[in-house]
């Protein structure tokens, strides 16, 4: 049932989250031993840089929200 080496979930309020295990018609499938893989490491770190203006921001999607407009 389970091929993927890692997974992660991502959304608004979350960020990302590494995924340690699948359960799927009672029998539990680990992922990378329980532990945070690379691309989730890369994805995360990504995602924090931007946030954290410490990357360009290509799509304009920071803003000030104190800004005068």
């Amino acid at each position: 049932m389970c091929a993927a080496a890692e997974a992660f979930c991502s959304g608004t309020g979350a960020s990302v989250t590494p995924v340690g295990s699948v359960t799927h018609e009672g029998k539990r499938y680990m992922l990378n031993d329980g532990k945070v893989g690379d691309v989730t490491k890369e994805v995360t770190k990504a995602l924090l840089d931007l946030q954290m203006e410490r990357s360009p921001d290509p799509y304009g999607w920071l803003f000030d929200p104190f800004a005068k407009v």
